[in-house]
């Protein structure tokens, strides 16, 4: 793979295997007991990105496998009831016992490298404080109050996730175990459209797929989607362009290259219109970035990169995929024309979105619904924004849109100083590309605010502020002279 050393990316497997053979092989009661012997392992481990990859990874279910959502399903990863409607994932107690770690342990507590938005994340909790106030006052069951404690346990990350990253090189350790997924995603992608069913069936045989479709006619409205760890592929495609950005390599430009490509690949066989829209405004921006930077080495990778992407699309049940899927995100065309359907094949804008607009005008308005009951009752995560206009109010969409601002202004300003060299500025311009997919990919399912569509999707947001900061960080730590910066 191009890396001078792989053992951490094996770790992961061997842990992946472990987690698969304890699932399917060993009976409920018994794996209860045996996974929670990872608990001491995260507690006393040096290379916490490994667990943090794990967890990315199962989360985004690969081949379905670790999918049960039901407390008593046999397949999955288990759940610790507490009492009658309180229970806690293994991953929930991962992520409060990897909170409480940095907080007791004094090597994360000395922080190396300064965190650029802990001011404004503060404020931030401050107010997701008072929305629950507001819930309160709107009405919260049982089942609210459930959901609101999933939320503070998905919300530790923001503290804990910068501080095991911190240091420059468990960044891109993190990024060396996640890039290799790309790979095992298109090959899942793959098995699913060859066999007409993801690999969990192996195991369930009444479960064809969790994720996406694969019983479709191929139709605009009905097609084949092997929908694959999307979260992963999209750390892996920003992450490739962040590095692609840098003259001291710890990958070679080649792996990077590859494993961008098949990103964008696994992404884009979906037919995932906002994902695809993204990735897209990704390499214009990049590649408008990098223009007057090109050279004999730069036309050499351009053409490896059409060269590769030729001889992938040859692959017969690729070459299908692909032409099936550009009929699906050719609808695009008629959202420019003006039809808000999208030729019929999306209801996001004129059912989906007017229904949660409902519920903002029964709610405090200024501060939105919170986490009451009458959130959950018009919340929809397939329109991002109205969905963070209903839960955090105009307020919130101003203290969001606040320090969204400041993500991309900070390296964009510091890109300007003379005192920065070619490299960090390089690197700053790639620095908020994964903050900038979010923000598109947000107008067709949620990804920003307190409540995105999805547990991984948390880490998402940590990870495009982590991209800014060590960007921001090794840039004025590696300044070509003495003279002071000051970027608060």
């Amino acid at each position: 793979m191009f890396f001078k050393s792989t053992k951490d990316f094996w770790a992961l497997v061997f842990f992946l295997f472990i987690a698969l053979l304890l699932v399917y092989f060993v009976p409920t009661p018994i794996n209860k007991i045996l996974f929670l012997g990872v608990l001491p392992l995260i507690w006393i481990t040096k290379k916490d990105f490994i667990w943090l990859a794990f967890f990315f990874i199962v989360e985004d279910i690969p081949g379905g496998l670790f999918s049960g959502g039901l407390a008593d399903d046999p397949y999955r990863l288990p759940l610790y009831t507490i009492a009658s409607g309180i229970s806690f994932s293994l991953r929930d107690l991962y992520l409060i016992l990897l909170f409480i770690k940095v907080l007791v342990k004094p090597e994360y507590r000395q922080s190396f490298q300064k965190n650029y938005f802990s001011k404004e994340l503060l404020i931030l909790f401050y107010y997701f404080l008072f929305l629950l106030f507001i819930s309160v006052l709107l009405g919260m069951t049982f089942d609210e109050f459930r959901n609101f404690y999933k939320i503070c346990v998905n919300l530790t990350l923001f503290v804990s996730v910068p501080l095991i990253l911190n240091e420059r090189q468990n960044f891109f350790n993190f990024l060396k175990v996640i890039f290799p997924f790309a790979i095992i995603a298109i090959l899942l992608q793959i098995y699913s459209l060859v066999y007409g069913q993801q690999l969990v069936a192996i195991f369930k045989p009444d479960v064809t797929s969790v994720q996406g479709v694969l019983t479709g006619d191929n139709s605009i409205e009905n097609w084949q989607r092997p929908i694959e760890m999307v979260h992963v592929l999209l750390v892996c495609f920003c992450g490739t362009l962040f590095l692609i950005n840098r003259e001291e390599k710890y990958f070679k430009t080649g792996y990077l290259i590859i494993i961008n490509i098949l990103s964008f690949l696994g992404i884009f066989i979906t037919g995932t219109r906002s994902w695809f829209l993204a990735l897209t405004a990704l390499y214009i921006f990049f590649f408008i970035m990098r223009f007057s930077q090109l050279s004999a080495v730069s036309l050499k990778r351009i053409f490896l990169i059409i060269a590769l992407i030729a001889i992938i699309s040859q692959v017969s049940v690729i070459k299908n995929q692909i032409l099936n899927a550009w009929n699906r995100l050719s609808t695009i065309e008629k959202v420019a024309e003006g039809d808000i359907t999208a030729g019929g094949t999306a209801s996001r804008f004129d059912v989906r979105a007017p229904r949660v607009l409902e519920g903002f005008k029964e709610s405090t308005i200024i501060s939105g619904a919170g986490f009451s009951k009458l959130f959950y009752n018009y919340a929809d995560g397939h329109v991002g924004y109205h969905n963070m206009l209903l839960n955090a109010g105009i307020i919130g969409m101003l203290l969001f849109f606040i320090i969204i601002a400041k993500a991309f202004i900070l390296p964009y300003n510091l890109s300007k100083s003379i005192y920065i060299s070619v490299q960090s500025k390089n690197e700053l311009k790639a620095s908020f590309l994964l903050l900038l997919a979010l923000l598109i990919i947000n107008t067709g399912t949620q990804t920003l605010g307190y409540t995105p569509d999805g547990n991984n999707r948390y880490l998402l947001m940590v990870l495009s502020l982590i991209f800014i900061n060590q960007a921001v960080n090794f840039a004025l730590n590696t300044r070509i002279t003495i003279q002071r910066i000051n970027f608060q």
